[in-house]
């Protein structure tokens, strides 16, 4: 399986690093990420998505008579 982890929207506060290479083991995948907190605290959040990079194969049938 392989995966591809980006940041969709980055924390308001804090600060992150480059999204890791992805590792999976049994099913299971993980990608870290360095995140840095701001000065001062507060509450702060990033959204993130995987997506799975697999050949899309679309198959046609056409006929003619």
């Amino acid at each position: 399986m392989a995966l591809a982890f980006s940041i969709v929207s980055p924390p308001s506060l804090g600060t992150l690093g480059t999204v890791g290479t992805p590792t999976c083991s049994g099913g299971s995948c993980t990608a870290l990420v360095d995140y840095t907190a701001p000065a001062t605290p507060g509450d702060d959040s990033f959204t993130y998505r995987v997506t799975e990079l697999r050949p899309i194969v679309e198959l046609a049938t056409i006929g003619s008579s």
